[in-house]
């Protein structure tokens, strides 16, 4: 059994004072800290699932004002190893809005997403049920998954507001997800804020473009596998229906 003791700083200093090896103050920092982990034959800690589904909306906006209804305009969505961080699958649909039809010069300008591509996409509720189909068939029913997001509103307030707004019931299996914000504050001891600083910090070279959903899910993605290569524990942060765990950021 092989502990994870280099991103635990204050057990380090501990352990030093007293004596090393002390099954005390190994049990108090496993209870104190996500960081400390038994480690797998890949080199990273043993992960509490089998997939991670890394997901990233994007949706309508202005510049100055808040669209209201905001609709979401592109679905992507990463199967991920959580042994071995290779992304295994990949679900990725753009969406037609309905309220709002016509994308603002500001949302594609940051999106990268044009007129014709919502335009001949399907509306939101066609897009969801494609997705469950998708979800159906690359999850095995015995298998535990976990939606990761960077931050809680993809699932949080925009996947419900959507449904809400397209008349669809929310699928059970994405009331509860991941904020990756958290898995960069256990390892890192700080909050992080936009993704593209973070990248910068982390010495992560951006794939594609920031605010195109299916490259930040791959980013994000990366962001993951560093975390847990550097001894985080990935858990649930944020669930509908409970307030527990559940952040606004």
């Amino acid at each position: 059994m092989c502990f994870i003791l280099s991103h635990c700083p204050k057990l380090i200093k501990t352990l030093h004072a007293t004596s090393i090896g002390s099954s005390k103050y190994i049990k108090h920092c496993a209870q104190s800290s996500r960081l400390l982990s038994v480690m797998d034959k890949n080199g990273g800690p043993v992960q509490n699932y089998d997939f991670f589904l890394v997901l990233d909306f994007e949706a309508t906006c202005e510049s100055s004002v808040r669209i209201s209804p905001q609709e979401v305009i592109e679905f992507p969505c990463l199967k991920v190893n959580a042994k071995t961080f290779k992304i295994e699958s990949e679900f990725h649909h753009y969406v037609r809005p309905v309220h709002h039809p016509t994308l603002t010069s500001f949302c594609t300008e940051l999106t990268g997403i044009i007129q014709e591509t919502v335009d001949e996409s399907e509306p939101f509720p066609a897009v969801l049920a494609r997705f469950e189909a998708w979800h159906a068939a690359e999850l095995p029913a015995d298998s535990r998954a976990l939606f990761l997001t960077y931050g809680d509103w993809d699932l949080k307030t925009m996947l419900p507001n959507q449904c809400r707004l397209s008349g669809v019931p929310l699928p059970p299996f994405m009331r509860s997800w991941g904020n990756v914000k958290h898995l960069c504050a256990d390892v890192r001891g700080s909050w992080p804020r936009g993704m593209d600083r973070l990248m910068k910090e982390l010495g992560l070279p951006l794939i594609g473009r920031h605010h195109s959903g299916i490259d930040d899910c791959r980013n994000i993605a990366r962001i993951v596998e560093l975390m847990c290569r550097r001894g985080a524990v990935v858990s649930e942060t944020g669930s509908l229906g409970s307030e527990s765990g559940a952040r606004n950021h």
